[in-house]
């Protein structure tokens, strides 16, 4: 690959990661809700989630690829409906006006929530798999190629997200001031929507 090559691959990479969608909002909400802390957990989750995405894309993208496709509907619905779920808990309970310790067995289901909901789309993967190998050199090694592409791809996805867990901090300070019931209004809607968003996606 080529500077350019590099450079265009960041910038669309960025661009993708960047578009709000069931990741983003899985880590905002849960950064509003219960502090920045629980949002890096969630986004380690997505992290570990990306990681064995990359794995299989250099393994088997076709086979897996298929039965991803073939069960799509009922991937998407079931990360819908546990996405609605975390939206109205996160309404319904109470919540405190400063950062929840997240220690033991809670920060691994935050880690843990942050892999199912980002496996919970199938079109991440699909989307991957299309997009990756656009940037691979045939007449090369491809597993050297997808490593390198998929560092770089963990990278810019953990920056953007970052900087959404951040804001979203800053976010929960400003509600601090209306009360922590506020805290869980706004953090459960932007669940529920995601869960709405990713129920209607189609399969194209």
């Amino acid at each position: 690959m080529t500077l350019q090559d590099y450079i265009t691959f960041v910038l669309a990479t960025a661009a993708v990661m960047a578009t709000p969608g069931i990741t983003i909002s899985n880590v905002t909400g849960t950064a509003m809700s219960r502090g920045v802390g629980a949002g890096f957990l969630v986004e380690a989750g997505a992290a570990l989630g990306r990681v064995t995405m990359l794995i299989i894309l250099g393994l088997a993208l076709d086979i897996v690829s298929e039965i991803i496709e073939a069960a799509f509907t009922w991937i998407k619905l079931v990360g819908a409906a546990y996405l609605f779920w975390l939206g109205i808990r996160a309404i319904r309970q109470p919540h405190t006006l400063t950062p929840e310790r997240t220690q033991g067995r809670d920060a691994g289901l935050l880690v843990i929530r942050g892999f199912l909901v980002l496996w919970s789309n199938p079109k991440a993967f699909l989307f991957l798999g299309a997009f990756i190998p656009q940037f691979i050199d045939t007449q090369a090694p491809v597993w050297p190629q997808i490593a390198q592409l998929g560092a770089i791809w963990l990278i810019v996805a953990f920056l953007v997200d970052g900087a959404y867990i951040l804001g979203a901090g800053r976010i929960r300070a400003a509600l601090a001031k209306s009360g922590g019931h506020a805290l869980g209004w706004v953090s459960g809607l932007v669940l529920i929507a995601a869960a709405v968003w990713l129920a209607s996606q189609q399969n194209a």
